[in-house]
């Protein structure tokens, strides 16, 4: 998880033209994989704790704790700086921020579903990941269509993003039974890396980096 958080902030030092990397900026490029590292082992661990103590209150109690004070806290030093100290009583303020900050809306609204996933998971392994998987297409295609695959839309992160931190679950569910295939993984790691280097593949639809991502994270 260091790694993939490393390789985010890398990522996005250079999106905004803060520094350049050299011939580590194809790598670099990359980095929104870093992400969906994250989400992945997000999923992972959430499956244990749920295991662990399945109480929701406790469960939904926890989550808000660890995210929702710190982002607050971080939203308030972030205006003061700003000298925007207005912006910190106006709720729509609240809901941009929410809103740009994507990551921080989208983990909250997997942490809310993720109960039901859980339920659909003791099911059949595989409903949750193939329910995910229809949703995330059927909307990514609808956003292509408003938005004319605009891979940075808000709206198309988080639509694109939910398969892979369901399956970190299904992962975490068959840790012990995993079995991997070794020549499959390197072929699909050659893959991620000519993916990396020919960055012109961004106007393919993302959830090409699900599909990649899954056997790097292994």
């Amino acid at each position: 998880m260091g790694v993939s958080i490393i390789w985010i902030i890398l990522h996005h030092i250079q999106f905004f033209n803060v520094a350049g990397f050299g011939i580590l900026d194809y790598f670099v490029k990359g980095g929104n994989i870093g992400v969906d590292i994250f989400l992945f082992l997000s999923g992972y661990g959430l499956f244990h704790s749920y295991t662990n103590n399945s109480n929701i209150v406790d469960f939904y109690r926890k989550r808000f704790i660890r995210i929702i004070p710190t982002f607050v806290i971080l939203i308030v030093i972030y205006n003061f700086l700003k000298g925007d100290f207005k912006s910190i009583f106006n709720p729509w303020m609240w809901y941009w921020q929410f809103y740009g900050n994507w990551f921080i809306s989208f983990i909250l609204l997997m942490y809310l579903s993720f109960p039901l996933f859980f339920k659909l998971q003791k099911l059949k392994l595989s409903y949750p990941l193939i329910t995910t998987i229809i949703i995330s297409f059927i909307l990514t295609v609808l956003l292509i269509i408003k938005h004319k695959n605009d891979i940075h839309d808000v709206p198309m992160l988080m639509a694109q993003r939910s398969p892979i931190f369901v399956l970190g679950m299904i992962v975490a569910d068959k840790r012990f039974t995993l079995q991997i295939n070794y020549k499959l993984y390197c072929l699909i790691f050659t893959l991620i890396v000519c993916f990396i280097f020919y960055r012109d593949l961004d106007d393919i639809l993302y959830p090409a980096y699900f599909f990649l991502t899954y056997p790097l994270v292994l």
